[in-house]
């Protein structure tokens, strides 16, 4: 028989906060909570010692036997709390948080007017790196007169007297 998929629970704001206060005296203790279903990554192997350039081949890769070769070992636990996380969310949950953000943005709150720009409009995009510019600017250039007819660009720079190369 296959296993069903449990409902999202809707906490009330007093269940919520009690939950809350049990894991912030877990947290106190020095310990943390994981769902008895979330996977732990065991301990990988310790870093080889053998290896040269500290665990790592001469071309920078990674030589084996180094730990960090092996990837994220919490992300499958965080995968598992992510989708928790988006079993557990409805529509309207996030249509009252959205709602939420907007009327602290609209009452002054920076930080939310921040997130609202950053989530609608995206992050306004970089300054040029001037290192980058001529590069750019050549390869530009260079997309140019392949894509345009000759009769229609004409490359000033082509005729330029030798002593200004």
């Amino acid at each position: 028989m296959p296993a069903m998929k449990a409902k999202p629970q809707t906490l009330t704001p007093e269940e919520t906060a009690a939950a809350l206060k049990a894991l912030d005296a877990l947290e106190a203790q020095g310990k943390t909570y994981l769902p008895e279903e979330a996977p732990v990554a065991p301990a990988g192997p310790k870093p080889s010692t053998t290896a040269p350039y500290g665990g790592r081949r001469k071309d920078g890769t990674f030589a084996a036997g180094n730990q960090a070769a092996k990837g994220n070992p919490f992300a499958r636990q965080v995968a598992r709390l992510r989708s928790v996380l988006l079993e557990s969310v409805t529509e309207n949950d996030l249509r009252a948080i959205v709602q939420a953000v907007l009327d602290k943005a609209r009452g002054g709150d920076l930080a939310a007017a921040k997130m609202v720009f950053d989530y609608t409009t995206g992050k306004p995009r970089g300054t040029p790196d001037p290192d980058k510019v001529d590069a750019e600017e050549n390869e530009l250039r260079e997309r140019l007169e392949k894509s345009a007819p000759s009769t229609h660009f004409k490359n000033p720079f082509k005729k330029l007297p030798g002593w200004c190369a």
